[in-house]
């Protein structure tokens, strides 16, 4: 299966920028972390992931369904079989090719033999901190070079792939060098037991330190400028300390064990973030442009600063005629909740969606959506045909609403349909997921 191409101003590889960029399936989330992330059936092999991937802000979102996925595990994603359109435009988008050269890949592959019996085993102390520095590094440079989740400030994604250049050589030089590796550092949080459709890859688009990403069962904040931060600051909710920030130069790793709730609350921030302050389509298509040209360059501002301001400044205002639209999270989660109810009903049971493990839902997210919910309310909106506004707000707003009608009715027509298509009671407790009646 072909992978994702990046459009490019010339074809060298994008670390060296010396040889030709002739590999293809270059992963730039590490495949030892989401190998089993994105596999359907949670087995974790190769060509059976269903992996959906959007632009850095308002970009083209694509679905990937390995060549192993079963026909009836897409038609439960996308409630109908591929067209041929949709077979043709189906590329791996987990993986980019003609990105790197063999030889800089091979040079990743360094950093993530070492990194992966150590992300194992857990709470194994003894990792040489080099090396996980420069992993991490890796993955972030790679993320933005890819354009997967993050867009690294120019200064920090330049700086970042010099140290990657001259210091990703053998595993012993790297264990055992005594050069500046930069002045950048990271955290770490992890949790246990997440299951399928709890995670992802997520990240912060935003243009300046920190970063942060969510990749499978870990939250990583990347920082620049470690040296001239003070003693603390806060971020997502966290009072970060400084000398509890990982370098080069730290014994060993510290990784923070977080509850799945506080995983969930970190997760929402990045996610948040980026629907807050991502740029618009336009926006997007500008900056990535204007970076791609530097990197072919070798320079910063390669097309001049005015020139960039301008055409950011126009970019700007196409997107401001096209308002982004009003937040309502996890809306496809309460919909879902809502024909759960229903199917339990059906069968003489109770629902309670803070119970259903399947849905990964929180008292956070239920207080989230009121907000939201509310925000609608105050610019004068009927509200009543969104999911689970009766349970959670006063009669006035859904009761005798024919909107609220029109939702009860087309609940009961999903769930005749879902039945008729062979699903059963434990398909729909399980998101769909399965279609255990064929």
């Amino acid at each position: 299966m072909p992978g994702l191409k990046i459009d490019r101003y010339d074809s060298r590889c994008a670390l060296c920028r010396q040889a030709e960029a002739d590999k293809t399936g270059s992963h730039l989330a590490p495949n030892f972390m989401i190998h089993g992330m994105f596999s359907y059936d949670g087995k974790g092999r190769r060509d059976r992931e269903i992996a959906m991937r959007d632009g850095l802000n308002w970009g083209e979102r694509m679905v990937y369904y390995g060549s192993e996925v079963s026909p009836e595990a897409i038609n439960a994603d996308r409630a109908h079989d591929l067209t041929d359109e949709e077979l043709e435009a189906n590329v791996n988008n987990l993986v980019c090719d003609n990105l790197f050269c063999k030889s800089c890949e091979d040079r990743f592959g360094i950093l993530e033999t070492y990194y992966s019996p150590y992300y194992a085993n857990w709470k194994q102390e003894d990792v040489n901190p080099r090396v996980a520095y420069l992993f991490w590094l890796s993955v972030f440079w790679r993320m933005c070079v890819g354009r997967m989740s993050i867009f690294l400030k120019g200064e920090d994604e330049f700086e970042m792939r010099h140290i990657l250049e001259e210091n990703v050589t053998s595993l012993e030089s790297i264990k055992n060098g005594n050069n500046d590796l930069g002045d950048f550092g990271y955290v770490l949080w992890r949790t246990k037991g997440l299951q399928k459709g709890d995670s992802g890859i997520f990240g912060t688009r935003t243009e300046h330190s920190p970063y942060m990403v969510v990749i499978n069962d870990i939250v990583v904040l990347f920082i620049s400028n470690v040296s001239k931060l003070p003693n603390y600051f806060f971020y997502a909710g966290w009072r970060i300390e400084k000398d509890s920030i990982n370098t080069f130069e730290t014994d060993g790793e510290a990784v923070t064990e977080i509850s799945q709730e506080e995983f969930a609350r970190l997760k929402r921030f990045v996610i948040d973030e980026s629907e807050k302050y991502g740029w618009g389509p336009a926006q997007e298509k500008v900056k990535v442009s204007l970076r791609e040209r530097d990197r072919t360059a070798g320079r910063l501002h390669s097309v001049g600063i005015n020139d960039e301001k301008y055409a950011l400044e126009i970019a700007r205002i196409q997107d401001s005629a096209t308002p982004k639209p009003m937040f309502l999270r996890n809306s496809d989660k309460f919909f879902m909740a809502e024909i759960k109810e229903y199917a339990c009903k059906q069968v003489g049971k109770k629902y309670d969606i803070l119970q259903d493990r399947s849905l990964f839902m929180f008292q956070f997210d239920i207080d989230n959506y009121k907000i939201d919910i509310k925000n609608y309310i105050k610019k004068g909106m009927d509200v009543s045909f969104y999911p689970y506004v009766d349970k959670l707000f006063d009669r006035k707003y859904w009761g005798g609403k024919e909107n609220y009608q029109r939702k009860k009715d087309k609940i009961k027509e999903f769930y005749d349909d879902v039945i008729a298509k062979g699903y059963t009671f434990d398909d729909i407790m399980n998101n769909l997921r399965t279609r255990s009646g064929e």
